[in-house]
């Protein structure tokens, strides 16, 4: 019994990525940090807004951070 549980969680895995049906995935990333990536619309959208909101405060001398403590900006 306990052998059919796991078949079917790993089925109805299948068909979801991160919560999200397969379906509902219309948009791929095609360069930056996201590259390959496929997310909603609304997760692109958002992801597009946070990437022009950061060019817009980018300066030419600007370095680049990485903060190893925490998690990044993930879908």
């Amino acid at each position: 019994m306990a052998l059919v549980a796991v078949v079917g969680v790993l089925v109805a895995f299948q068909f979801q990525q991160g919560g999200v049906p397969y379906g509902r995935l219309t948009s791929r990333f095609d360069s930056g940090p996201w590259w390959g990536i496929e997310a909603t619309a609304e997760q692109r959208r958002l992801l597009d807004d946070l990437a022009g909101d950061l060019q817009a405060q980018s300066r030419p001398d600007d370095a680049l951070l990485i903060f190893c403590e925490g998690c990044g900006y993930y879908l």
